[in-house]
């Protein structure tokens, strides 16, 4: 099974997807696997054209690759108003719905056997907010699945459920809970994504791994088979379009400090370079920095911001480790 997260795809990306740099390889893995789960976050603004364009697309690529396809909403696919749950499980019913082993009457949560495993897909949205929630309906509804699963079971998410770093936000109401539900059935692994970065974290046997977004640094698709989970990366090492990638999101973490410190008032060249590099570090680029990072001077400025960014929150925590 090859698990995927956060394409976030306009309508005009859907329309002209084999353009994607990420497209090809997505296709050829499609081809080999047999199985595709999206865990969320495919469109970009849920709006129902995009959605219509969407599962246009899902119909084409499950057509050419004759790979099964399921589905998950993620918080970008249900907005507030114009597309909610009911509209999504009708459109997207190919891909999990029909002939799903179970459904939870309080979610769009869903069981799935395929290829000797139960894939417990726990829909974890709520329309219009960006953190999302498990209601103790679908808790009750999982814990059923757990005991009686003819296979080994997966979960998947989109929001991961077990905190592993400072953005508190993003852990949905009841997460830690359905955690420690997934860990006391001795579920090996969850999947979410809604986080756009690569982590795999373990807590007494149970496994979340986070699944980043495929056109992001490393630009990777995750695997499962024989109960073992990897990264399968999309581009080779050294293909330009992976190097341009690494640069992007170079660019995106300078930006992102430089803005922070310029609400606050602050001008420090050295601060600015210093959470550019904390930030790549954190994502995977240099995590043998992060001790130096932690020693460098330049990060008693960012702790004298104050705690009130998440995103400092999260810089300082991942620092101090």
């Amino acid at each position: 099974m090859l698990i995927s997260a956060d394409w976030h795809l306009t309508k005009e990306q859907m329309a002209s997807f084999d353009g994607l740099f990420y497209a090809p390889p997505i296709l050829s893995l499609m081809r080999e696997s047999g199985a595709l789960l999206l865990l969320g976050d495919l469109t970009n603004n849920g709006r129902p054209a995009e959605h219509e364009a969407a599962a246009r697309l899902l119909e084409d690529l499950s057509n050419r690759t004759g790979a099964r396809i399921l589905l998950l909403p993620g918080n970008h696919d249900l907005p507030r108003s114009g597309f909610g749950p009911a509209d999504f499980e009708a459109l997207y019913r190919r891909f999990g719905f029909d002939g799903a082993a179970g459904r939870d009457p309080a979610s769009l949560s869903r069981a799935v056997v395929l290829r000797g495993a139960t894939y417990l897909l726990l829909d974890t949205c709520r329309p219009g907010e960006p953190r999302g929630s498990v209601s103790r309906e679908t808790l009750n509804w999982a814990e059923a699945v757990l005991k009686t699963a003819p296979f080994p079971v997966i979960a998947c998410a989109h929001h991961p459920p077990m905190a592993y770093d400072a953005f508190p936000p993003d852990l949905p109401e009841g997460g830690e809970e359905l955690a420690a539900l997934l860990a006391r059935y001795r579920v090996r692994y969850c999947f979410a994504g809604h986080r756009h970065e690569n982590r795999l974290v373990e807590r007494g046997g149970f496994r979340q791994v986070t699944v980043g977004m495929p056109g992001v640094w490393p630009c990777v698709l995750w695997k499962a088979d024989d109960g073992v989970a990897e990264p399968v990366p999309l581009l080779r090492p050294g293909h330009p379009r992976l190097a341009a990638a690494k640069e992007e999101l170079r660019a995106q973490a300078f930006a992102m400090g430089r803005a922070i410190l310029k609400r606050r008032g602050v001008d420090d060249p050295r601060a600015e370079g210093w959470f550019e590099q904390a930030y790549l570090a954190a994502q995977g680029m240099d995590r043998d920095g992060l001790a130096r990072l932690a020693r460098d001077p330049a990060r008693t400025v960012w702790q004298g911001l104050g705690q009130d960014s998440i995103a400092v929150r999260w810089i300082l925590e991942v620092t101090a480790r």
